[in-house]
């Protein structure tokens, strides 16, 4: 039952023993800082955001709410869009073979 690619609902996940307790991101955050065995004022939590693509910035998905008369930065798209050429250099090779 557990292998199918079912979706569970939150008891049944607990009755199958897919998770140890139900609970919300609060009680996540307490729970891992207790089992690194640490003190919940001295550790914090980093929320990570993705930086917006070329399509979301096109399609102005997850945009915040702009003023009115606010226009879409066509020149910024292009940019993100753009492909970059780039160069790795290394003195390396020219060093080894006048050395000798």
């Amino acid at each position: 039952t557990v292998t199918t690619g079912r979706i569970f609902t939150a008891g049944q996940a607990k009755d199958l023993k897919l998770v140890d307790e139900i609970g919300f991101l609060d009680d996540a955050i307490a729970r891992a800082v207790k089992l690194a065995g640490g003190d919940e004022k001295s550790m914090r939590c980093v929320k990570y955001e993705e930086p917006p693509g070329a399509l979301k910035m096109i399609l102005g998905a997850d945009a915040p709410v702009q003023p009115a008369g606010a226009k879409l930065d066509l020149a910024a798209v292009l940019d993100l869009t753009a492909p970059r050429a780039y160069y790795l250099c290394t003195w390396l090779p020219a060093v080894l073979s006048t050395g000798r």
